[in-house]
């Protein structure tokens, strides 16, 4: 949804970087054959793929280094 948020409000940075925030705190638990589904459903494919450019997995500090 804040894809399509995005989309509907001209491009809005706001909604784009709550999606990148999201995907990198939650990466391991989404699932991608649902989110492309409702990509094209939504019709956001243009803001999807400059997601897909940016956005960066959160990769937990190694906790046996501490």
């Amino acid at each position: 949804m804040k894809l399509l948020w995005c989309k509907q409000s001209g491009g809005s940075e706001k909604q784009f970087n709550d999606v990148l925030r999201v995907y990198e705190l939650q990466s391991d638990l989404l699932d991608d054959s649902y989110l492309q589904k409702w990509v094209n459903e939504l019709d956001v494919k243009d803001f999807w793929q400059r997601f897909l450019n940016e956005a960066q997995p959160f990769i937990p500090p190694d906790a046996s280094k501490g």
